[in-house]
């Protein structure tokens, strides 16, 4: 199966642009018949959406006598029990079916692709069709705009989310990913750790009380965690292209940039915490962050300052998201970005200010230590 998160995939829909440009001086592609079939495919499929992953071959030369009225020949080829049963389907110029085949060819789509692209060098076009009314083709070795070529690997690509689902999926990972234990113990000091720090600090608490009263502290330099965590849920249900530590020209390093398909526009989200963590040494109580100043003002300006400086390279910002982890131990009324307001922003600054968004505090609540 396909690795949605791989790089070389990533690549792939950043070239899939360019490598249909590069083969568009392709004669066939500029054919009376080439086009009118490839828009009559397209039109059944749009009324078809039982077919997942399904080829069609047909040799050049019968392309080429293909007749122009040919609307009821591929109605009727979409109607054929042969073609609906059978995931490879060869056709002639009548679009007769010649030969079938039902068999998965691979379970994964980069060695599909390399198969139907050496199979269309002698001498065919196979158009692969997909549920969702995609339609690409091989011609001459060539693969113009194929992603999948699999069943399975199409299902797992539907399932993810596109970068327009941002905000849908940000909210998903507040109340179904961070409330699970198996997500967020990975943000606290372990069971064992706090009996030891227990010990260390020779606290008047007994050491159940010891616990329940610390149980809020986070790991030495939590931010890491939690940007880590998140940013792992965003590639495991995104389509985007989802990187981490993007840096700028003056070394500043944004936590989480996110593109779109194309690589054109990008969102960024920039990852503070409130609460408390434990010492590096483990030893004693660490640092203390409170929304102010960490949030308001240090966190707003800075993710405005990014959004400013991104834009100064050229690059077609969409949204700059300000995500906050609340470890506090206790619930504050509110959220921490409360109280901000245009006035704290320089003047150059202050246009960038509808591009920022302060998404609602992530409260992470340590339930059940261990």
């Amino acid at each position: 199966m396909i690795d949605f998160d791989n790089a070389s995939f990533r690549s792939e829909i950043l070239s899939v642009k360019e490598r249909i440009e590069q083969f568009a001086a392709e004669p066939i592609l500029a054919t009376f018949q080439f086009k009118l079939l490839r828009s009559l495919i397209m039109s059944e499929l749009a009324k078809s959406p039982d077919v997942d992953v399904k080829s069609i071959s047909i040799g050049t030369d019968d392309l080429a006598k293909l007749p122009s009225d040919m609307d009821e020949l591929v109605k009727r080829l979409f109607s054929c029990d042969e073609f609906i049963k059978n995931r490879h389907v060869v056709i002639d110029a009548q679009l007769k079916i010649l030969a079938v085949n039902n068999e998965e060819f691979a379970t994964d789509s980069s060695l599909a692709i390399q198969m139907y692209s050496e199979a269309s060098k002698d001498g065919k076009i196979i158009f692969l069709l997909a549920r969702g009314n995609e339609l690409s083709y091989f011609i001459n070795g060539h693969n113009h705009g194929a992603l999948f070529a699999t069943a399975d690997d199409l299902a797992l690509y539907k399932r993810k989310k596109t970068v327009d689902e941002l905000d849908q999926v940000l909210e998903d990972y507040r109340n179904l990913h961070i409330t699970d234990s198996n997500n967020y113990q990975k943000f606290f000091v372990s069971l064992t750790e706090l009996r030891s720090l227990h010990k260390d600090l020779q606290s008047d608490l007994s050491e159940s009380d010891f616990i329940d009263a610390n149980k809020q502290l986070v790991k030495n330099k939590p931010e890491a965690y939690f940007r880590d965590d998140l940013l792992g849920y965003l590639q495991d249900v995104m389509r985007a292209r989802v990187s981490k530590e993007y840096t700028l020209n003056n070394d500043d390093s944004i936590d989480i940039l996110v593109q779109d398909e194309a690589g054109l526009g990008i969102y960024f989200i920039e990852v503070k915490w409130v609460g408390t963590s434990i010492h590096h040494l483990g030893k004693k109580i660490g640092s203390t962050f409170n929304p102010n100043p960490k949030v308001v003002p240090e966190g707003y300006k800075q993710t405005i300052r990014y959004i400013k400086e991104l834009s100064d390279l050229s690059y077609h910002v969409k949204l700059g998201y300000l995500v906050v982890f609340d470890a506090r131990k206790e619930d504050v009324a509110g959220d921490s970005g409360d109280g901000r307001n245009s006035d704290m922003l320089d003047e150059p600054y202050k246009k960038y200010e509808r591009q920022f968004r302060k998404v609602a505090d992530f409260r992470v609540i340590n339930k059940k230590p261990r």
